[in-house]
Parts: C-alpha cells; structure tokens; sequence
C-alpha cells in the first residue's frame, strides 16, 4: 500500500507539467524574419504618427519606363526629320535632273537642226562671190570663232579660190551628237563636199568628218567651232 502511494504521488506530481500548452505542427516551416529581407513588390516604411506606411517601388520602374519611350520618341522624331529631309532633296534633285534632261533633249534638237543649215554655209565658198559670203557667215558664227574664221578666208581660202576658180558645195549627210547640255553642244557632223574648178574635168565628191561646237547665245544657237576629224 504504501509503495503504491508513492507511484500515486510520483504521477501526481509530473501532471503539471503535461498538462502545460500542447505544441501543435504546422505543415509549412515558420520563416526567419530578417531585417534584409526585400520585399520585391512594396516596402514598408513608418509616417509621422508611427503608423506602417507602403511605399510602391514599382513608381521608379514607371518612371523610367516613361524617360526611356520619351527618348526613344525624340529620337524616332529626329530620324523621321532628317529622313523627310533626304527624302525633299533627293525628291528636288530628281526634279532638277529631269528639267536638266528635257533642257538638254531640247537643246540638241535645236543645236543639231541649226547645224545643219548652217555648217554647210560656213564651208561652201564661191570665188566669185566669197568675199561676201565670208562676211555674212559671221552672222552664224560666235565673235571669237568668227575671226578666227575670217581670218583663215582672207589668207589662205580667197585667193587659193580665185586662182583656181573653185566652187565648193557641202551637203550634211549625218549627225553624231556627242555631248549636250543647255548651253552648249558638240556633235560630228559628216559631209559630202563637191568641188569644181579650173584642172578638174569634173566635178569632184570627197567625204569628210567635221567636229562641230555649238552654243547658245541669247537665245540664238552659233557655231562656236569647227574642227576636222
């Protein structure tokens, strides 16, 4: 009896210390809270009255995102700018090029047309009517070219003819032109030449090739060169 008592007081006695608060697992292990820790979407900062405020983090990423379409606008805005600008000179510069062609087209059609009708008149001669006809084709010729022109006439052509009583006729059979612009144009011209005279018993027919320059003065399209080829 007394040896049971003393198991009854035993367990009497470790009682309260089961019956303290009963531990309960949780299914998920508790977190550490560290002061490091980062929250990636708010922090948490205290006001004036100590009252837990949020600070949204996510502000500095909009306003950056707004600084970087900002800028990337500006610089849409430049390239669109100096794109409208190449695009306005290389439109005018297209522009300029096909008035410079029509200028051009048109200027040899008038160049060659001119040439044609007066060339033959620069290189057909008289011996008996030379002397004038040297004066009035200074009338289809530039001032330089035309005393270079009569000068050659009054030396060596007026008196060769007269002594041999030569009459030349040249006749345009093509044109070549080989550059043109608004102002000037160069073309070959190819002539047959007849020649009569006294020692020749019939009249003669040679081929020849002249260089011709044209230029527009006033208006008004001269020969400015005659060379043989």
């Amino acid at each position: 009896m007394m040896k049971l008592a003393a198991q009854t007081d035993i367990k009497k006695e470790e009682a309260p210390a089961r019956s303290g608060r009963r531990h309960v697992p949780t299914p998920y292990p508790r977190e550490v809270e560290s002061s490091d820790r980062a929250d990636p979407v708010v922090d948490r900062e205290d006001d004036e009255a100590g009252k837990p405020r949020l600070k949204f983090v996510w502000r500095d990423s909009l306003r950056q995102a707004r600084n970087l379409v900002e800028r990337r606008s500006r610089k849409f805005f430049v390239v669109m700018v100096i794109a409208a600008v190449l695009l306005g000179g290389f439109v005018g510069w297209l522009a300029w090029y096909k008035v410079q062609q029509n200028a051009s087209e048109e200027s040899r059609a008038a160049a060659v047309a001119v040439a044609k009708k007066n060339v033959p008149t620069a290189l057909s001669y008289d011996y008996r009517t030379i002397q004038n006809d040297t004066k009035n084709t200074q009338d289809v010729l530039t001032t330089e070219f035309g005393k270079q022109y009569e000068s050659l006439m009054k030396n060596v052509v007026i008196d060769a003819s007269k002594k041999r009583h030569a009459v030349t006729n040249a006749q345009v059979a093509d044109t070549s032109v080989v550059s043109a612009d608004p102002e000037d144009v160069k073309l070959l011209v190819f002539l047959n030449q007849t020649t009569e005279g006294d020692g020749i018993q019939r009249p003669q027919l040679n081929g020849s090739r002249v260089e011709v320059e044209m230029r527009n003065q006033s208006g008004k399209w001269l020969i400015s060169s005659l060379k043989p080829r």
